[in-house]
């Protein structure tokens, strides 16, 4: 075995795209390399003009575009990775893929076992309409299939019959975020003195919805229940961030409204650290994201926050130590109720109640930060004879 462990990571998305699970997968990435683990990336490159390696700290990230001058596609982006893992075979000790998508199909499909390092493909059971594959033909196809929790489990299951072992692992890296008063008063100014639409004054009451613009996040949804607040509420402040292909429809919609100096969309940031300082509480109004790193951070450090009502995000907040009263901070996004705009106007009434409810969280989810290195627990599962073939 080589003295340094070293994982080659798959992923369609990296940093510097900020979703919820490219920030997962950087805390995981930094983990890992805390660890003392080698580690490098391969992933999509969805500008052209961006560079084809950069660096992501001490971590290499190679970059293929989805289509290129020569006019070609998906399929030429999936033999450029596939290539790639090919020639850098030799040099790793494990192969991972962070979703089950077309990257671990062609892969593991062209690229015999025999010359490639062992397999590993995370399975949390979210929908993923990007890749559109079958999750079953990659799991059967790995090695070793890792499940978050006992829901991607049962998710699992229901796929059918699986020969490939399975464990269940969390991969949980979770960032601390300073949130005493000083730290937050200093974020609120930094923003500010970076963006004139993020100044805020010491009475304005700041909500943060800290996703994507796109339909998957409900923003339109969001603004519905949201805009008479800012109509009515002199000090509500509303920051919408991320990007996506329909931010300018929303933007004029806020300048139709005459709103958008109150609601503010000052694009993504790469990191978000100061933004989730200076919010007062940050709002989920998706049920498919912010699951994976947004809201178990939120909960681990103490931040206020309102989550639309999922099986995957009462799975991040919810024990059998859960009191009826923290269910407030769930909402049911049924176009048929006004359930968020309720909460909000209720926090803003009085904050103390979500105060409360965040602390009894935070004593909860604040220990889940699993600060043992992952890369061993996947390799004390792989069968045998595949650790064998990578050793000497």
């Amino acid at each position: 075995m080589k003295a340094e462990r070293s994982i080659l990571v798959v992923a369609r998305r990296f940093w510097p795209t900020i979703t919820d699970g490219t920030l997962w997968l950087q805390a995981v990435i930094e983990q890992w390399v805390r660890a003392g683990l080698k580690v490098e990336v391969v992933t999509n490159r969805p500008v052209p003009n961006w560079s084809r390696k950069i660096y992501f700290g001490p971590v290499p990230v190679h970059r293929y575009e989805q289509k290129s001058r020569l006019g070609w596609g998906q399929s030429g982006y999936l033999r450029k990775v596939v290539e790639h893992v090919q020639g850098a075979a030799a040099k790793f000790d494990l192969l991972a893929f962070v979703e089950c998508g077309a990257e671990a199909r062609s892969v593991l499909t062209k690229v015999p076992p025999a010359v490639r390092p062992p397999a590993v493909v995370y399975f949390d059971g979210l929908p993923n309409a990007v890749h559109a594959v079958s999750p079953s033909e990659v799991c059967r196809a790995a090695d070793l299939v890792v499940v978050p929790h006992q829901l991607a489990h049962r998710r699992l299951l229901a796929l059918g019959e699986l020969e490939t072992p399975v464990i269940r692992h969390s991969l949980t890296a979770i960032n601390s975020v300073q949130r005493d008063i000083g730290s937050r008063r200093r974020a609120r100014q930094v923003l500010g003195g970076t963006n004139q639409e993020l100044f805020l004054r010491v009475s304005d009451r700041l909500v943060v919805c800290p996703g994507e613009l796109n339909d998957t996040w409900n923003i339109d949804w969001l603004l519905h229940q949201l805009i008479p607040l800012v109509e009515s509420q002199k000090h509500f402040r509303l920051w919408l961030l991320g990007d996506g292909p329909q931010r300018s429809n929303y933007y004029r919609r806020l300048q139709d409204a005459g709103l958008h100096r109150h609601i503010a969309m000052p694009g993504t940031f790469t990191d978000l650290e100061l933004v989730l300082q200076a919010a007062d509480i940050c709002v989920f109004p998706s049920t498919q994201h912010g699951a994976a790193w947004l809201i178990p951070t939120c909960a681990a450090n103490g931040i206020p926050m309102l989550v639309a009502d999922s099986a995957d995000n009462r799975r991040v907040l919810e024990d059998s130590s859960m009191d009826k009263a923290e269910s407030d901070v769930f909402f049911s996004v049924d176009d048929s109720n006004a359930s968020l705009r309720e909460r909000t106007k209720q926090w803003l009434e009085d904050p103390s109640k979500i105060e409360r409810i965040t602390l009894q969280i935070q004593q909860r989810c604040g220990g889940r930060a699993d600060s043992s290195a992952p890369l061993d627990v996947l390799w004390n599962h792989l069968p045998t004879t595949l650790t064998q073939r990578r050793s000497g």
